[in-house]
């Protein structure tokens, strides 16, 4: 009998393990996946990169952001010009529809987190915030990836961290 139950909890709890990902779901944003590229020590800047769908009745802008360790944040966006790829400040917010999502990624959107105090390392997390327009900031954590990282297909599967099992849904 115990074995059974057992069993029949696996069943009912396995859709609920972490795959990939973890998962914020504050006010009105769905927030999947905050991460930052390691640096080694010495290094002034890293970047962050999330995946937000706003999931409330209006839309919001992203405005900015804080991580642990970072003295600023910039949302910018890569342009290629002639060629070479550069990055560049993106004026007034990030908006997000409703319904809609918004991927910071690299070679797109992202947050460049500047004059950092400390280095990064993989496989750790890094506390901060994403500051909304009208929902205000909401707390997040940063995984730390590595350096090279650079798309779903290279990254790694983000252990589960349940410091605030109310705050985390993995999927």
């Amino acid at each position: 009998m115990r074995r059974l139950i057992t069993l029949t909890l696996m069943v009912i709890l396995l859709p609920l393990a972490p795959l990939s990902a973890h998962e914020i779901r504050r006010k009105t944003f769905d927030i999947r996946h905050p991460w930052v590229r390691a640096t080694p020590k010495g290094t002034a800047t890293t970047a962050g990169y999330v995946k937000i769908t706003n999931i409330g009745k209006s839309a919001d802008r992203l405005i900015g952001a804080t991580l642990e360790g970072a003295a600023k944040a910039e949302l910018h966006q890569t342009v290629i010009q002639n060629g070479v790829a550069s990055s560049k400040e993106v004026e007034g917010g990030i908006l997000i529809e409703p319904g809609k999502t918004v991927e910071l990624k690299p070679g797109g959107l992202h947050i460049m987190f500047l004059s950092l105090s400390k280095s990064s390392t993989e496989d750790t997390y890094l506390n901060g915030t994403l500051t909304f327009e009208k929902t205000g900031r909401i707390e997040v954590e940063f995984f730390v990836e590595a350096a090279k990282a650079s798309s779903d297909e290279t990254r790694k599967e983000t252990p589960p961290r349940h410091s605030d099992p109310a705050q985390h849904q993995h999927q």
